[in-house]
Parts: C-alpha cells; sequence; structure tokens
C-alpha cells in the first residue's frame, strides 16, 4: 500500500515539477493538497472537541457511579455519546490516516527505485532536500561535503568512523518544534488556574506523543520529509483558525436561532 502511495506521489511531483521546475516546491504544493484532503476529517474532530466540552457536566453528573457501580457509569456514558452524537475516540482518527502518508512520502523521498535519486540532488534555499540532520559515515569528506555540516568523530569505536550533523535539516526540525507548540496552545488552550480540563476528545487529539515520535526519528528523515512536517503544520495553523471562526458562526446562528 505505501509503496503505492509512495509512487502516486511521485507522479504528482513530476507533474508540478514540469510547472515549477523546483522539487522543493513541488512538495510544498504535495503537502498543502495532503492537508486539503483532510480538511473536513480536521473540521469534524474540531466540531467533536467542541460538543465534549459542551457534554463535560452531563458527565461529571455521571462520576458517583465510578465507584457505586463501573458498568452502569459505562453504559450511562455510551448512552450520553450516542443521544448527543460524539464519537470521544474521532480524535485518533486524524494521527492515525497520517501514517501511512508520512511513511508514503519518506519512501518516496529515500527508495531510488521510486524516485531515481532526484531528491540527493535537489537543494531548496540551498538545503539538500535528501539529507538527513543526523548521518553517519566511513569519509570525512562525505561528512563534511554539503554546506553546513559538521563533522565529529563516532564515539563508539571506528565503524562508522563519523557523525555528520547537517545544521540546516537540524534547524527546520527546530522549526518544526514550534510549529507544533503554537498549533497546540492554538487547539488546546490551557486551562485557567483551578480548572480541570477531563476532555477525552482534547486528550485523544494531542498530538505530544506524535510530535516526539517525529522529533526522535527526525534525526534521521531526509530534510524533504521535515519540510513536509513544517508545511503541514502552517497549514494547520490557517486552518484551525478557519474552523474556530466556521463553528463560532454556527454556535451564533444556532443561539440566535433559539
Amino acid at each position: 500500500m505505501t509503496e503505492a502511495l509512495a509512487r502516486a506521489f511521485f507522479a504528482f511531483v513530476e507533474l508540478t515539477h514540469q510547472l515549477t521546475h523546483s522539487y522543493g516546491l513541488d512538495l510544498v504544493i504535495l503537502t498543502v493538497l495532503v492537508k486539503t484532503a483532510l480538511f473536513p476529517l480536521t473540521f469534524r474532530q474540531m466540531k467533536q472537541a467542541r460538543l465534549m466540552k459542551v457534554l463535560q457536566p452531563k458527565l461529571k453528573a455521571l462520576d458517583h457511579l465510578k465507584k457505586e457501580d463501573p458498568k452502569e457509569h459505562q453504559k450511562q456514558t455510551m448512552e450520553l455519546y450516542q443521544a448527543e452524537g460524539v464519537n470521544p475516540m474521532e480524535g485518533c482518527l486524524g494521527m492515525f490516516i497520517q501514517f501511512p502518508i508520512i511513511i508514503s512520502i519518506f519512501r518516496m523521498m529515500r527508495d531510488p527505485g521510486i524516485n531515481g535519486g532526484v531528491f540527493l540532488r535537489e537543494t531548496l534555499f540551498g538545503v539538500n532536500l535528501g539529507s538527513s540532520p543526523v548521518m553517519t559515515t566511513d569519509s570525512l569528506a562525505e561528512a563534511t561535503r554539503m554546506a553546513g555540516a559538521t563533522a565529529l568523530p563516532w564515539p563508539w569505536g571506528n565503524d562508522p568512523a563519523f557523525l555528520s550533523l547537517y545544521w540546516p535539516a537540524l534547524l527546520m526540525l527546530a522549526a518544526y518544534l514550534v510549529l507544533v507548540t503554537l498549533n497546540q496552545k492554538l487547539l488546546m488552550p490551557t486551562p485557567k488556574p483551578g480548572e480541570k480540563d477531563d476532555n477525552p476528545m482534547a486528550a485523544a487529539m494531542n498530538p505530544k506523543m506524535f510530535t516526539a515520535m517525529i522529533l526522535i526519528f527526525g534525526f534521521f528523515f531526509p530534510a524533504g520529509l521535515i519540510l513536509y512536517f513544517i508545511i503541514f503544520q502552517v497549514a494547520t495553523g490557517v486552518q484551525t483558525r478557519k474552523i474556530i471562526s466556521l463553528l463560532d458562526a454556527q454556535e451564533t446562528a444556532s443561539t440566535t436561532q433559539r
């Protein structure tokens, strides 16, 4: 599945490349297209999160059943969700859908059988799209062949001999972290002092674990994939503001009708 999707992504990239003549810009266009396709899902997630927030007083009213009769608590909770049209697990769906997309883009950029090695030769604003923030190599010349790379001796023996730090890609990874933090604050504002947030939908939508995985493995991702994450977060910020305004308008219209 991921190979077929990777080939489809690269076919799209090759198509847009005829117009842009820049694989970096092609990746930006691909990312915007993917994020746009996910807009209906993002909208539903955020709408469900709002419904869960409104539902909190009714859920708290059932708390006394947790110890008295856990089965009855679970039964009434599920009945309440069903009656209000809420699915608390929908918050996870967006992240699950992203995994095959990320794997496919990784394969598109890493597999020369798919891309013909074009990303190793392509740069965007001087950043090599096929190079990772951290690489290992046996050659000092290879470790420092790109501008902005620093070679360090491998601390555990001589195989490999050098650790290469590609600073432009490392800075891109840092930029991704900043954007994620900003979007988290926009999507899930910090509760006021003394206010407890028991919203399970918010917990499900919380991307901290997903972000931690990206940061850990991101040291070995090609810079082009990190570019995808950055543009995705920029688009997420734009979409989130748009969805918030749409939901606010819906709530205002609903209140007016009442």
